[in-house]
């Protein structure tokens, strides 16, 4: 059985996957294990010592970080670098998340309910207004896959 080990910046992005994943992914052939981090430098700081000590064989990694006021590509850069000395990169997706919900309702989305809300509503055949969603569903797919 594969498992899929999510490292997500923040707990908002867990229950949003805790939705989508079973609905793309077939969850009797893969197990799905969240590492969720306090914040953006929790996650860089930290990923490279779990990715290393990760034995689980038929492991697959998510690593999902909000872009913030940062350089998406300089973000991917630098994950994809602590992945790789990690030795995993050969199964690992990064994905930079590059507009944030409360960005997008004035600041009125609150991260957990509002994860919790949207899930069940988001399509999952890559016809979402948001690139960068529809890129996480096909990256998914295609590393698990």
């Amino acid at each position: 059985m594969k498992t899929l080990v999510c490292f997500l910046e923040e707990r908002s992005a867990q229950v949003l996957l805790e939705t989508i994943l079973p609905k793309i992914l077939n969850s009797s052939e893969i197990n799905f294990k969240y590492i969720t981090f306090q914040g953006k430098q929790d996650l860089e700081k930290n990923l490279y010592q779990k990715l290393k000590g990760w034995k689980q064989p038929n492991s697959y990694f998510l690593v999902m970080r909000d872009k913030d006021a940062g350089d998406c590509i300089g973000i991917k850069e630098n994950l994809k670098t602590i992945t790789q000395n990690g030795g995993k990169i050969a199964e690992t997706c990064i994905r930079i998340a590059c507009c944030e919900l409360e960005k997008l309702t004035a600041r009125k989305y609150q991260k957990i309910s509002g994860s919790r809300a949207i899930a069940p509503h988001l399509k999952i055949d890559g016809s979402n207004k948001s690139k960068s969603f529809n890129e996480l569903l096909k990256g998914i797919k295609k590393l698990v896959v």
